[in-house]
């Protein structure tokens, strides 16, 4: 708790120090990018939108403002951030400044945008207050990607969850990619975007089956093991990528194995997923530990979307999910572009998988993720709610 405190002091100070200023110049900011950010503040005058403390899906939608509107997303990050200078890729712009505080928000300052966006839930903690602050004092839209719109049930009363709901609160707006839902005021809605698309058609293993997620045991997710397990003893082709680990590893069963792969960034696993026919989303069976009913990862089940649907659509994969998971079941029914499989489909996973016609559902991907026009609305909407 005392990190955040003194980061929250260092913050608060620096944007009491800003509201004492009428006028922002270059001489006002000793940063070493000054000349390249005072550049760009000029040049792209009125369009530019600042991303900072950003997930892969909100990777995906600075792509997409770049390719269909003229709104110019910049991505500000401290130069120790190896996740976002991995994400940089798809800025036609990043910025990265020598820490995470002063100069990151002085850098944000400095490029004079119309909008700051970062995801919701993100760390550092005051990558979340900084959204409502620059609003107030700067006159900068502040429109949040609420990857997650609430936290869960057992932290509800911590000092994160009153400045997450402060912050949400307090933005100019916010969008999701949820099922859409009433109680949540002045939020845009979309669909998962399908961008960075890689699979060639060359190097599918057919018969095999792949998930890149969470493996925690005693969570949800880990029941994926044991199905892995099976499909594997029945000799499909298993990859797991364990979100949580950096080592690869084995797992040596009496009539098949199954291949662990540690965690890969994005755009890097993006390339191998491509290898796989079926990809597994958290299938939570009736006969494990399922969430609470009514708490937060209840409701994402029934009405959220795992980031590593985005992911397998791009690389051409087939994903399968459980009923269960209402919204995702809806979403991929409704586009013909995965299997919504029943908990006896699970258990019998090998079986289940060698009667499907994936061919047919491929080409609906395909389709799908190279569609232009989805992509257009989609930056159209997220453009909408960046200017007001």
């Amino acid at each position: 708790m005392a990190v955040i405190e003194r980061n929250l002091d260092a913050f608060l100070g620096l944007f009491a120090e800003i509201a004492n200023r009428d006028l922002f110049s270059k001489s006002e900011f000793d940063l070493p990018e000054a000349a390249e950010i005072n550049r760009i503040s000029e040049q792209f005058s009125g369009k530019i939108v600042v991303f900072f403390g950003v997930s892969f899906e909100h990777v995906r939608h600075a792509k997409l403002l770049s390719e269909y509107t003229d709104l110019y997303p910049v991505l500000v990050h401290s130069i120790n951030d190896a996740i976002a200078r991995h994400y940089a890729k798809a800025f036609p712009t990043a910025i990265s400044v020598s820490d995470s505080g002063r100069s990151l928000f002085e850098a944000v300052l400095a490029l004079k945008p119309i909008a700051v966006t970062t995801t919701f839930p993100s760390q550092p903690l005051f990558y979340r207050l900084a959204l409502p602050l620059l609003s107030a004092i700067k006159q900068i839209r502040s429109v949040p990607f609420a990857y997650e719109v609430d936290p869960p049930d057992p932290i509800i009363n911590s000092e994160w969850f009153r400045l997450h709901r402060f912050a949400l609160a307090n933005s100019s707006a916010s969008y999701s990619w949820h099922r859409p839902e009433s109680r949540f005021c002045n939020m845009t809605w979309i669909e998962p975007t399908c961008i960075f698309n890689t699979f060639s058609g060359l190097r599918r293993k057919p018969y095999s089956l792949v998930y890149a997620g969470s493996m925690t045991p005693g969570t949800p997710e880990f029941a994926v093991l044991d199905l892995a397990r099976k499909a594997a003893e029945r000799g499909m082709t298993v990859v797991l990528y364990d979100a949580k680990s950096a080592v690869s590893r084995s797992l040596q069963y009496e009539n098949g194995d199954i291949e662990v792969r540690a965690r890969q960034p994005e755009f890097d696993l993006l390339e191998t997923l491509a290898e796989f026919e079926f990809g597994l989303l958290a299938p939570y069976l009736a006969n494990e530990a399922l969430p609470a009913a009514g708490s937060e990862l209840d409701w994402l089940d029934k009405n959220g979307l795992p980031g590593k649907l985005s992911l397998y659509l791009e690389a051409g994969i087939i994903p399968l999910v459980n009923r269960r998971s209402a919204y995702v079941a809806e979403f991929l029914e409704y586009y013909g572009i995965g299997l919504v499989m029943e908990d006896d489909d699970f258990l019998n996973l090998a079986d289940y998988l060698a009667r499907v016609d994936s061919e047919a559902i491929r080409r609906r991907i395909d389709a799908f993720r190279t569609d232009v026009a989805r992509q257009a609305n989609t930056a159209s909407l997220i453009a909408a709610a960046f200017l007001g």
